[in-house]
């Protein structure tokens, strides 16, 4: 497959005509390596400010997009994740009518505003989320919990929609449920779920089979 990462920096077009700023991710080596590994092939923007017809160049041909917002630093704006989900989201239907979304965004979103960690990025992504799902395009909405800095192998990758999930998981564990999620859009279509870590002793889970004994995201559910 053709896939697309874009890591936008959660606000909105900035003046001089960029729509996204690209910033680093920290599950990009291992999303990039994954790729490969299975055969697909992986672009990235570079780092920094990109106009429409560039992001839109990128999407010609693309299969599945991933996309991962960055908040640091913090949005400086209430409407950062709307706003970024405005200019991004039409511009993906646009050039790539039937590649399938996959949202790696964070596990807090479920937790709601009393949790002591929640921060302005984590309302933006929930903002992003509520726009995604209202969207056109396919898409999946990925969750992942604290990030471990443990070696691929360390654990076993599992999905949860319990809301107040929690937990820890790997680099390469993010990359494993994500290329999953692009490489069966019918099975993972519609699903919010966060990804999280067991010891890696319990049995082995085909995350290809998680997604299909997960429940629909109830608000795209009602959208539909």
């Amino acid at each position: 497959m053709r896939l697309l990462e874009l890591t936008p920096l959660l606000r909105g077009p900035q003046p001089g005509g960029a729509i996204i700023d690209t910033r680093p991710w920290n599950s990009a080596d291992a999303l990039r390596s994954a790729a490969a590994e299975r055969g697909h092939r992986l672009t990235r923007l570079e780092p920094g400010p990109a106009a429409a017809g560039t992001v839109t160049d990128a999407l010609a041909g693309a299969d599945g997009v991933v996309i991962a917002p960055q908040s640091t630093p913090q949005p400086d704006t209430a409407t950062a994740g709307r706003d970024l989900a405005a200019a991004l989201l039409p511009l993906i239907r646009a050039a790539a009518p039937t590649a399938h979304i996959v949202l790696v965004s964070h596990f807090l979103v479920g937790h709601g505003r009393n949790h002591p960690n929640g921060k302005p990025g984590t309302w933006a992504l929930r903002d992003f989320e509520h726009a995604l799902r209202a969207g056109a395009s396919d898409w999946t909405i990925l969750r992942p919990t604290w990030l471990s800095q443990d070696p691929p192998g360390s654990y076993a990758a599992r999905l949860s929609q319990d809301p107040l999930a929690d937990g820890l998981v790997t680099s390469s564990d993010i990359a494993a449920v994500v290329l999953t999620a692009l490489e069966s859009p019918q099975t993972a279509r519609g699903l919010t779920a966060a990804i999280h870590n067991v010891p890696a002793t319990q049995p082995a889970a085909d995350t290809g089979g998680l997604f299909a004994g997960l429940l629909p995201d109830a608000e795209f559910a009602g959208a539909r």
